[in-house]
């Protein structure tokens, strides 16, 4: 056990187990760090405040994602668009995107989802969206651009834009407004009618304890199996040194 070969064998298996437990131990903290940014939005979602300017202005968003938020205008159906490969619970439709004209400029509002039919014949009068003025109580999300060029919607025809993400500066340039708002608003609504409300983002924990789980198996699995092999190897040894003490004893 402590010659060269063995000694380098106990130094490897010592640093692949430190490295392992180092490892689980980080995705502990990076699931502690999860669940406290989560408490945090829950938190932001669940006391709205009033539609930061800020968002108006490029750039200058930091901060504003997942921050719950409180705004009123009135929107214009006329500018419509559906994000195309929406599905919910399993079944295909497509997501409704609505302007909402405020004094300070426009704010793309997702409604919510309508099932695929309900899309391919838009517009539909029981999905439309409420008139005159009107407050929309949801959370901002992030833009997210498509590779796919959106299509422009049709205020003669009523005929919506279609898009296959919502980004508003891609966007911008099919709509009429001089300023338009960088993130999109995530509305609330009821639930027993369409277009159904997206509802909360997904501020699971995330697969951090799962990791960490792994990585601790991988070390325990490192350090049982070298002991295993020490110990076969030490009863070898001691298996041969009887063996040749038998040869040398004499024969009766």
């Amino acid at each position: 056990m402590r010659s060269p070969r063995w000694i380098i064998g106990h130094v490897v298996v010592a640093v692949a187990v430190g490295v392992c437990a180092t490892l689980g131990l980080w995705q502990l903290d990076r699931r502690s760090e999860r669940r406290a940014e989560n408490e945090r939005v829950k938190d932001r979602i669940e006391h709205p405040v009033p539609l930061p300017a800020d968002g108006f202005t490029a750039g200058s968003t930091a901060g504003l994602r997942y921050r719950g938020v409180s705004v009123t205008g009135r929107y214009d159906q006329a500018h419509e668009f559906l994000v195309r490969y929406r599905s919910r619970e399993g079944l295909p439709g497509y997501g409704v995107i609505t302007p909402l004209v405020t004094p300070d400029g426009a704010v793309l509002v997702d409604r919510g989802w309508v099932p695929l039919d309900w899309g391919e014949r838009w517009p539909v009068s029981d999905a439309a969206p409420p008139t005159g003025e009107v407050r929309v109580d949801g959370w901002l999300a992030a833009p997210h651009r498509s590779r796919v060029e959106p299509t422009a919607p049709s205020p003669a025809t009523g005929k919506p834009g279609l898009v296959a993400d919502v980004a508003a500066p891609q966007l911008r340039p099919l709509l009429p407004y001089d300023r338009l708002y960088e993130l999109t608003l995530v509305a609330d609504g009821p639930t027993d009618r369409f277009p159904a409300p997206v509802g909360l983002p997904d501020i699971s924990e995330g697969p951090h304890l799962s990791y960490a789980f792994q990585w601790f198996c991988f070390g325990a699995i490192a350090l049982i199996g070298w002991i295993a092999l020490v110990v076969s190897a030490g009863r070898g040894r001691s298996a041969s040194a009887r063996r040749r003490r038998a040869a040398t004893l004499p024969s009766p």
